[in-house]
């Protein structure tokens, strides 16, 4: 999964199987804090993961692959910028494999490309991936991706339409709603790019009519290395 001819796990889908073993209050959110890849897990490998107070590890047979510190927030707020309009509309083609996309064929970008906002329906995009029914809640998986992919989208215009593989290497806060149902209301994704080229810094939001659902700060992906 994740790579064409080099299969990893997506790292979020290994936090929000930790996150997701935690009981909270249902008006609450969690906030994860300092999240740091430094390994790839490949496709049936053990991981471990060891919790120390607020701080979680998961390792594998090879030492660290991610950390995280976390801890229950209160109700999630929309940051300002998803009030920069996005009003012209561009046709999107997948820039990664396409099981992972989740973006419709079109999506909206601000005049000078930092900022992407589209909609999707979250239901018909779990239903139309059969291996999501494997996840316990695959919801937070599609969000999470269709922001970073709306990154790429930004990468993409800005290198003039040159496509690139990037892998997420840092965040500096996650802000997520885990006890949220599946709206059939539509799921609105925002995303802004604060720096381009062989690393994206970018901003993200996602939120329905039962409010926001996902809050990325500061994330750091990467250009990968083909192998």
């Amino acid at each position: 999964m994740h790579f064409d001819n080099d299969p990893i796990v997506p790292g979020l889908l290994l936090v929000l199987n930790e996150l997701q073993q935690r009981s909270a209050p249902t008006d609450a959110s969690t906030r994860v804090e300092r999240l740091l890849f430094k390994a790839f897990v490949r496709p049936g490998q053990t991981v471990t993961y060891v919790n120390e107070a607020a701080q979680t590890r998961i390792d594998n047979e090879s030492g660290m692959c991610c950390s995280f510190a976390s801890s229950i927030a209160g109700a999630l707020d929309a940051p300002e910028y998803i009030g920069q309009p996005c009003l012209n509309p561009v046709h999107v083609s997948p820039t990664r494999e396409p099981q992972y996309w989740f973006l419709p064929e079109q999506v909206n970008v601000n005049e000078d490309g930092s900022h992407a906002s589209t909609c999707i329906d979250l239901a018909q995009v779990i239903a139309q991936h059969g291996y999501l029914a494997q996840i316990v809640d695959p919801a937070l998986l599609v969000v999470s991706e269709a922001l970073g992919n709306l990154a790429l989208v930004l990468q993409q215009r800005h290198a003039a339409g040159t496509p690139a593989s990037y892998v997420f290497a840092r965040f500096d806060a996650l802000e997520i709603a885990l006890n949220r149902t599946t709206s059939a209301a539509p799921l609105h994704l925002h995303t802004r790019v604060r720096h381009f080229g062989s690393f994206l810094a970018w901003d993200a939001c996602a939120w329905d009519a039962q409010g926001v659902r996902l809050v990325v700060h500061n994330a750091i992906s990467v250009k990968r290395k083909t192998p």
